[in-house]
């Protein structure tokens, strides 16, 4: 048996299936290259930060660049990891701890292995009172010397047999130097947050700290980090804890104590697949889809059974169908032995048979199975 066909029609139709396919991959392989891998990727970018910290501070230094960096500023950091899981910003700055947080709650997002920057986090006092920023000062340096706050930070940040082990109690003494008011942003775990409607975290109990070696009463007073250099020099609260970095910018307005731990700022991008790997992969699904598109269209004209019993299923099943497709006619004094690859083939004479007879309908197959790949 010997098919004529229309040449230039089977090449039309098949150089159509190449390009919808060619289409899934190159859309996917330009969606990669706008993904953040690392911090030389941030220009062009739409990066969410809390308003007023020190990711704030680092990511205006992009906005209003040449590749259009946006800031989108935040006053809560959940709020900033909402819009990111939503897909309203490209990437989170934010220091390493609560990042850590927030990633081990939402396994939808990772942080990049590059840092952002490394830092010192240190205690706000209002500028010029050096008299109590003196006290600090020296509490600070006992509580270091005798290893509390090594131990403080090791029962919230530590390996997962310290967490939770070495608490610090809030010691039994007398204070009679009064209060030291402090203000912070419960935002920010795991430095400072709500547990059970209490304020506590690494700042907050080294704060208890350094008041049990003032002789004086612990009052936290919760509000927006923003606002907290500000209510410090206003005298609403004598010091400020919230995981603040030491920064040329902030001394200009406030003083800050020795520092009491170092951390750095980091990157939250929403999880992805390697590139090299994804790619390969959504062109094989849309082949795959296109066979089975194929399978679909043969079924509805009840030539599946014919098709795929037999391995050589009589070409004559395609004779109704001659006047519609690109096969204009045939005769049967063709041997078998001549292409045994393709006539042997059940795969091969299906996807032939729906290119040659409804190629249309596959065409619109692959267009939809393009928008389900790319939607997923």
């Amino acid at each position: 048996m010997v098919l004529r066909f229309n040449t230039k029609k089977a090449f039309g139709a098949l150089l159509l299936i190449l390009l919808v396919c060619t289409a899934v991959t190159v859309s996917v392989s330009a969606a990669d290259k706008g993904k953040i891998t690392s911090v030389d990727d941030l220009p062009g970018k739409i990066i969410g930060v809390q308003l007023g910290t020190t990711g704030d501070i680092y990511a205006t230094d992009y906005e209003g660049d040449d590749a259009g960096t946006k800031i989108e500023r935040y006053n809560k950091a959940a709020d900033a990891v909402m819009s990111l899981k939503q897909g309203k910003i490209d990437c989170i700055i934010i220091d390493e701890q609560p990042a850590i947080v927030f990633v081990s709650k939402n396994d939808d997002l990772m942080i990049l292995d590059e840092e952002f920057t490394s830092e010192e986090y240190a205690i706000c006092v209002k500028k010029g009172n050096t008299e109590l920023l003196s006290k600090i000062n020296v509490a600070l340096n006992t509580l270091r010397e005798d290893g509390t706050l090594v131990r403080i930070n090791k029962n919230y940040i530590g390996t997962d047999d310290e967490k939770g082990t070495m608490p610090y109690v809030k010691k039994n003494i007398s204070r009679p130097n009064g209060t030291l008011v402090v203000a912070t942003n419960a935002e920010f775990p795991p430095y400072e947050y709500f547990d059970n409607g209490e304020i506590t975290g690494i700042d907050m109990d080294i704060m208890q700290a350094v008041c049990d070696e003032l002789g004086m009463e612990l009052k936290i007073e919760n509000m927006e980090f923003d606002s907290i250099i500000t209510a410090v020099n206003a005298g609403k609260a004598d010091v400020g804890a919230a995981g603040m970095t030491v920064t040329e910018d902030r001394l200009k307005n406030i003083d800050f104590s020795e520092s009491y731990t170092t951390s750095k700022q980091v990157i939250i991008v929403r999880k992805d697949e390697d590139n090299e790997k994804k790619t390969p992969f959504i062109g094989v699904a849309g082949a795959v889809f296109s066979v089975f598109a194929a399978g679909l269209l043969l079924r509805r004209r009840n030539e599946w059974p014919a098709l795929f019993r037999a391995r050589s299923a009589p070409i004559r099943k395609f004779r109704k169908h001659l006047p519609h497709g690109i096969i204009s006619g045939y005769r049967e004094d063709f041997p078998r032995e001549s292409l045994p690859f393709f006539y042997d083939s059940s795969f091969f004479r299906n996807l032939f048979y729906v290119i040659c007879f409804d190629f249309k309908k596959l065409l619109i197959y692959n267009l939809l199975s393009l928008l389900l790949i790319r939607s997923l």
